[in-house]
């Protein structure tokens, strides 16, 4: 009995002791649960390693910017894109050696689209610059060759596509066909009269030819498909007489008469002020392009017409074998 008792007594001893370690409070701690926060401690800011490589030493002296730009167009096949890039390593250094081998590069462009006009400008502005050489050499080639081909017939430089003679055909009809002239055609093939066998290869000028009229520069310049083929001073209308646009020749005269405030005046009168050629394009205000006689070819090159376009005797006989009527344009810009 004394036993049983002894087990009961320390039972309730053990009971008492868990109760108080898991139930009563703990008197070291805030007994608020709403109180306790837990603080995910914020990580410590880490600085970004930055890994650059080291800047190359560039100098920014236009001689550099010009080399570097001239390198840059070399690697280039778009024609206009690398224009662009060459003229402004021109530009970057125009009297420097790279800005004048830009300027003799897009020169070289220039010839060969066959526009001779700008590559005798672009070589001149690289002759400016301590271009190599060699350099020199190929513009100054490409100069005498420009020269001689000036000075030789105009025939020479047009482009001639072979045409065999067919059964029922005439010179006006193949002029008529690739929109050219009886006389361009002519001269081509050394022709004498307007007579062609069948079967006879020809060399046809292919048309249209067009003129474009500069009047800041009193030019004209003679086109083929867009490309120069010469280019002639001109003179112009006094107190800007001559109208800018684009107009198309209407007519064609060998020796014309003038009709002036002094009356008709045929072609054999000293008076008359039409030259040998005329070529209309403005039927309205009665304006064309013409030649000139022999006492007035002193005023080619400045403004002394009553509008129309004058050139040399000489100039007006050649440009006028290749325009066609109602086909070849005249463009007049300012």
């Amino acid at each position: 009995m004394a036993r049983r008792r002894l087990y009961v007594f320390g039972g309730i001893i053990l009971v008492g002791i868990l109760i108080g370690i898991f139930c009563l409070p703990d008197s070291g701690k805030d007994d608020t649960a709403s109180d306790v926060t837990m603080r995910i401690p914020e990580p410590t800011p880490v600085t970004p390693i930055e890994r650059r490589l080291p800047k190359a030493q560039i100098s920014d002296t236009p001689a550099v910017k010009a080399e570097a730009l001239f390198k840059k167009a070399a690697q280039i096949t778009d024609t206009k894109q690398r224009t662009d890039v060459l003229v402004a390593a021109y530009e970057t250094d125009p009297t420097g050696r790279w800005g004048g081998e830009a300027a003799a590069q897009i020169g070289h462009i220039f010839k060969k689209a066959g526009d001779t006009v700008n590559m005798a400008k672009w070589y001149e502005a690289a002759k400016r610059a301590p271009v190599s050489t060699r350099t020199l050499d190929i513009m100054k080639a490409e100069l005498d060759a420009l020269a001689k081909n000036e000075n030789g017939p105009l025939v020479s430089r047009v482009k001639m596509l072979p045409y065999k003679v067919q059964p029922g055909d005439s010179l006006w009809k193949i002029a008529r066909r690739y929109a050219t002239t009886i006389e361009a055609i002519k001269e081509a093939n050394r022709l004498t009269n307007d007579k062609i066998r069948v079967g006879k290869m020809l060399m046809v000028p292919k048309g249209p030819f067009d003129v474009a009229v500069t009047k800041s520069r009193h030019t004209l310049t003679l086109l083929q498909d867009g490309k120069t083929i010469k280019t002639y001073t001109v003179g112009l209308g006094s107190n800007n007489g001559t109208p800018i646009g684009s107009f198309v020749v209407t007519s064609k005269l060998e020796n014309p008469v003038w009709y002036s405030d002094q009356g008709r005046i045929p072609p054999d009168d000293p008076r008359n002020v039409l030259g040998s050629r005329w070529i209309g394009f403005n039927d309205r205000d009665r304006i064309g392009i013409h030649g000139t006689r022999k006492s007035d070819e002193h005023t080619v090159g400045t403004d002394a017409s009553a509008g129309c376009v004058r050139m040399r005797d000489e100039d007006v006989r050649d440009l006028y074998k290749y325009l066609a009527e109602a086909k070849s344009k005249v463009t007049i810009v300012e």
